[in-house]
């Protein structure tokens, strides 16, 4: 990014403050200075996030593991042989702690509590009028379906 692009840009990213107004105008909190962010509310923002995170997916690549984002959320997946299934989730848990890294060294928090996993087969079935097809049965890890 060159000249008036890269100017644009250094002029709106920083300098940012937080407050939060309640009760109308009467009560404010305190002023917090934000000394990295994406501006939520802007147009900008979910591209500049896109651009902010766009590393990521070749650190997942490195393990073998497929990726998916959309906005804020993002999927890591594997698929594997039957007779492969604990070297993919060793592949996925490998791939998952650097993610984690990655997220702590780029200011992001990786919320575990939102942080599911599942595990899939794909089972024959026979549907209706003799058609056949594939099921994905899905677990949580307490090893019941959802």
């Amino acid at each position: 990014m060159r000249s008036v692009a890269l100017k644009w840009f250094s002029s709106y990213l920083p300098g940012r403050t937080f407050r939060v107004v309640y009760g109308g105008c009467i009560r404010t909190s305190s002023t917090v200075y934000i000394p990295c962010s994406v501006p939520q509310g802007s147009v900008l923002g979910p591209r500049l996030f896109i651009l902010y995170t766009a590393d990521l997916e070749d650190h997942v690549a490195e393990h073998g593991v497929s990726f998916h984002a959309f906005a804020d959320d993002t999927q890591l997946y594997v698929q594997c042989r039957r007779d492969d299934v604990m070297s993919a989730v060793r592949r996925l848990e490998n791939c998952i702690d650097d993610v984690s890294h990655w997220m702590s060294a780029n200011r992001l928090n990786l919320n575990a509590d939102k942080t599911p996993t599942a595990l899939g087969r794909v089972t024959p079935w026979s549907g209706c009028a003799g058609e056949r097809g594939s099921v994905l049965a899905a677990q949580n890890r307490d090893g019941h379906g959802e």
